[in-house]
Order: C-alpha cells, then structure tokens, then sequence
C-alpha cells in the first residue's frame, strides 16, 4: 500500500485540511518517558514469547510500531531494554 493510501489519521488530516485528528496526543508529541515505558511493555511481551535469545531489538522496535533506528533513541542495547522491561508491571 503507498504511504498516500495510509488510514493513518495524521496522513488522512495532512491529505484533506478540512478533517481534524482525533482526540489525544499525536504520537510525536509524547513525552520520552511514556514512549520508553511502551517499548518495555513490547519487549515485555517478545520476550516472553521468543525469550531473551531469540528476541531481537528489530522485533520488539516492530512490536512498539517504531523503526529499529528509532529504537535507538530510547535503548542501546538489549540488556538496556530488558532491564526496563523487567520493572514494567503487569497488566
């Protein structure tokens, strides 16, 4: 699908000035912390599945709906991202 074609709500509002995104916060706009605290929740879950071995940080940057360079900002390492995994409760 091209980009242009996206049911994105930020695209469908920049493609047609007329329309208004939805309540909330654009996902740009988030604090650091709040985007850190969902990637742990992500790693969280590929970790359970795929263990630590098998997950990767491309996998849980796919899980968080981020690219693996966007990973980056938040996480260096794997290590980094299992430790905050790890302190991120429960649902």
């Amino acid at each position: 699908m091209h980009p242009s074609q996206s049911n994105d709500p930020a695209r469908l509002a920049f493609n047609n000035p007329g329309r208004r995104l939805p309540p909330g916060e654009p996902k740009f706009r988030r604090r650091a912390h709040s985007r850190q605290t969902e990637i742990a929740a992500a790693a969280r879950d590929v970790f359970a599945e795929k263990g630590f071995g098998g997950a990767t940080l491309a996998l849980i940057a796919e899980r968080a709906g981020l690219s693996r360079g966007g990973m980056a900002r938040y996480f260096a390492t794997k290590d980094a991202v299992w430790l905050a995994a790890a302190a991120v409760p429960d649902p």
